[in-house]
């Protein structure tokens, strides 16, 4: 392993013959008491990537909490399960490998990562009930998030895999979306019933068994509360517009821009050309949304906003996210605009 690693320290060496290439593997520490002694032990080996580190570190409060590792290459793996197993049967470890012992005092376990973890016992549920009823022939949306890695290189390769694979099933890519400043790289995805259904019964054979893959869920929707028009406004009352520039931001459905209550009042961006297929009728959540956050609870008499509101619509007809879009991948590019509209 000490071989491997100094030869490799990074572990993201994309190799010049595709057939030689190392393929991503993951790790499953399960970390018993403090994360923190774990995240400071595992900083002591070299050549190795935590996932997800700074996560980690903030979730003390998880009573189980895991750590996945990204690992350079199989015989690494096999080498750091072959030590925990001598660690677990009360073997010494031998000159050298201090640092691993410290590693191993912080945990329960140490697993592959596979399938089950790939696959959310609450998603599998979500897959299992809407392909129950679904035809071979029919088609459902999954997001594909992959193991993020740092290098562009190795992030395409493993994407093209995946992206080969789910051809290969019967599907098609929909979007994709690699952001390095929040460490996500996702597909967006059509696949038919039956690759659907390895999902269900997370098959080493479908999506859920690739090693660059380190979650598969439904595509996210919006499910907004219902709510009453709280836009509603008697026919002879005067609302006042407002004149300050927008310190505040509604990332919401489209909304009624020219209500009376909200004349004046909205930036609206509409940086993904949502607004043309939303009927006013439909324009509900955000209309609502905005008039709250101008007005306050009107039943209270709450003075409103000075200031406009810079609104971003990021749902469009029927107070849905875009059917052929990654949310994260939405709200990121919203967000980011407004920064650089300063």
């Amino acid at each position: 392993m000490d071989e491997v690693l100094r030869r490799d320290p990074s572990g993201l060496t994309l190799r010049a013959d595709p057939s030689a290439l190392a393929p991503e593997r993951l790790l499953v520490f399960e970390v018993r008491g403090a994360v923190t002694n774990f995240a400071n032990a595992i900083r002591r080996i070299p050549g190795l990537e935590l996932v997800d580190e700074e996560e980690l570190e903030d979730d003390n409060q998880d009573k189980a909490p895991e750590a996945y590792l990204l690992v350079p290459d199989a015989a690494a793996l096999q080498n750091i399960l072959s030590l925990w197993k001598r660690w677990t049967a009360g073997q010494e470890l031998g000159a050298g490998f201090a640092p691993w012992r410290d590693v191993f005092a912080t945990l329960r376990e140490i697993r592959t990562w596979g399938p089950s973890d790939r696959v959310q016992e609450s998603d599998r549920e979500i897959f299992g009930e809407e392909v129950e009823l679904m035809g071979d022939g029919e088609f459902l949306a999954i997001e594909i998030e992959l193991v993020f890695r740092s290098s562009e290189e190795l992030a395409t390769a493993a994407e093209h895999a995946v992206i080969e694979r789910i051809g290969g099933l019967g599907g098609a890519l929909v979007s994709r979306s690699r952001i390095a400043d929040i460490a996500y790289h996702a597909l967006l995805a059509r696949l038919p019933a039956p690759a659907v259904r390895q999902i269900v019964e997370r098959s080493e054979n479908g999506i859920s068994g690739m090693d660059a893959v380190m979650h598969i869920r439904p595509q996210s929707i919006a499910s907004p509360d219902s709510t009453d028009d709280a836009a509603q406004s008697p026919a002879d009352q005067i609302v006042p517009t407002a004149d300050g520039e927008p310190i505040l931001a509604i990332l919401d459905g489209v909304p009624v821009a020219q209500h009376p209550l909200l004349r004046g009042r909205l930036n609206v961006d509409d940086l993904f050309g949502l607004e043309p297929a939303a009927l006013v009728a439909e324009r509900v959540h955000g209309t609502a949304m905005a008039s709250l956050i101008a007005h306050g609870d009107r039943n209270l008499a709450e003075p409103s906003l000075g200031r406009r509101i810079h609104f971003v619509p990021v749902m469009g007809a029927g107070d849905q996210f875009p059917e052929d879009r990654l949310v994260i991948d939405l709200v990121y590019q919203a967000v980011t605009a407004m920064r650089r509209a300063q």
